[in-house]
């Protein structure tokens, strides 16, 4: 079981920079349904809750909110300090487009209710995602944050804290693409998970002292 635990975590967690050349790929389509790429995949997301219906703190009536990139850049910034939907799934759907759609080696979702609906199955209530920056860079926005806690895949696991870089596409206003990227590839979280006691990898700094680097290099 301990196996299939950090397996399924490792899948979800190998990063776009360390993708294998042929991806083997779990597609939710927006209106939930679920098409397993891979049978290996499809055992282990047995493992992960089906909760009906998922408690989120979300308010889906509300009216889409098109910013100009830097202000659009600010209200993101604030929403995941205050709501950490990277790991709660409290999102500001007003934020998203429709057709909003999340990619990484693994899995795609369309639709940000999916997206939230995933991220709140996946990750326990003290999983943290704490921002260390989120600001434009070109015509995107990147957001780095540190990320721990634990994931709700059979009796549960634990994950040493790591830092993920988040880039938002953004059309007309509004955010339309996300893609993560890792700072320690699948491997080494795989590894932490099934011998936490083992100094590979190392746990991520504190939040604090990536945001006093962030902002000297700011």
């Amino acid at each position: 079981m301990r196996l299939a635990i950090a397996a399924l975590l490792a899948a979800h967690a190998t990063g776009l920079r360390h993708a294998p050349p042929t991806r083997h790929r779990r597609v939710v389509a927006a209106a939930g349904q679920e098409d397993y790429v891979n049978p290996v995949t499809e055992f282990l997301g047995r493992f992960l809750p089906k909760q009906t219906p998922l408690a989120l703190d979300v308010d889906w009536t509300q009216a889409k909110t098109p910013l100009p990139l830097a202000e659009l850049a600010s209200a993101l910034d604030c929403g995941l300090r205050d709501r950490e939907w990277f790991v709660t799934g409290r999102v500001l759907p007003e934020l998203f487009a429709d057709d909003f759609f999340f990619e990484d080696p693994d899995v795609s979702l369309t639709g940000i209710r999916n997206y939230a609906e995933g991220v709140v199955r996946l990750f326990g209530d003290d999983a943290r995602c704490e921002v260390i920056s989120c600001a434009p860079r070109g015509e995107e926005i990147a957001v780095d944050w540190r990320l721990s806690g634990s994931v709700r895949v059979g009796p549960g696991a634990n994950i040493k804290p790591y830092v993920v870089h988040t880039t938002f596409r953004v059309r007309d206003g509004l955010v339309v693409f996300q893609e993560d990227e890792f700072s320690i590839p699948g491997w080494q979280i795989l590894l932490g998970v099934l011998f936490p006691g083992l100094p590979i990898p190392e746990a991520a700094a504190p939040v604090e002292d990536f945001r006093r680097a962030a902002a000297a290099d700011g």
